[in-house]
């Protein structure tokens, strides 16, 4: 993902960053992204990656717990 995306200001710059990607769209969003981009965005720049679906799942899971830490 970081050939591309960045995560905590590392990484590339072609997509965006994925800080906070898990308060922006929900797991099954996600997953659908990653299994093919263009359903979701025709245009997108993401190719669909070559990921099996535990994989994706897995992605998918982390991918959603990328948020907003809560101060206590």
């Amino acid at each position: 993902c970081v050939a591309c995306h960045q995560l905590n200001g590392q990484g590339g710059e072609v997509g965006p960053a994925l800080d906070l990607i898990g308060e922006l769209r929900d797991i099954n969003y996600l997953k659908e992204w990653l299994r093919n981009p263009m359903s979701i965005k025709p245009d997108s720049k993401m190719p669909k990656l070559p990921l099996s679906e535990e994989e994706i799942t897995e992605l998918a899971a982390y991918l959603s717990t990328l948020k907003k830490e809560k101060v206590k």
